[in-house]
């Protein structure tokens, strides 16, 4: 049958100014927001007052022909540093975000630790990743404005990194 999963490990750092508390209740309750047109989302379940145990379905549509289906259910949370999430469906693993305090800026990094669950995409894989992995840099900086947006924030910086097998890395 071949098309064995591919994973894929990336690292998003944005900047942003505004405080980590309002930074980190929008990573919390992402549904109160408006969001980017690529982005579908439903809570099925709202967990507890910090977020855990919350669950959504997403659907991301790439700037190619394709979409992306999962669910992520947040499994832990440090308030207001850290949010961690497991992730299933086409895509299936782990996503962390850390966020850091600064003199009313807050430096956001999400690391996405996912492999892809769809068969054709597995199969092109070999071929195609890089077009892959052009595809999420722009997804994210299309959720990173969305975020400065909601916030009503100036977005300082922003990047993406891959992380390859190993360990090494280089900008997207």
């Amino acid at each position: 049958m071949g098309g064995r999963s591919t994973s894929y490990q990336f690292e998003s750092e944005w900047a942003l100014e505004a405080r980590i508390d309002r930074v980190f209740d929008l990573l919390v309750h992402p549904d109160d927001a408006e969001g980017p047109r690529s982005l579908q989302s439903t809570l099925l379940e709202s967990g507890d007052e910090d977020g855990v145990g919350r669950r959504a379905w997403y659907r991301i549509r790439s700037p190619l022909i394709y979409r992306m289906e999962f669910v992520a259910e947040v499994v832990e949370v440090e308030r207001p540093e850290r949010l961690h999430s497991i992730v299933s469906g086409d895509l299936e693993g782990t996503g962390t975000y850390h966020l850091t305090p600064d003199d009313g800026t807050t430096t956001v990094r999400f690391d996405w630790q996912v492999t892809t669950t769809k068969r054709w995409m597995n199969l092109l894989a070999p071929l195609a990743q890089p077009v892959f992995v052009w595809a999420h840099d722009r997804v994210m900086d299309q959720l990173i404005s969305s975020m400065a947006h909601n916030l009503d924030a100036h977005l300082i910086s922003s990047r993406t990194r891959l992380v390859t097998e190993d360990g090494s890395s280089r900008d997207i």
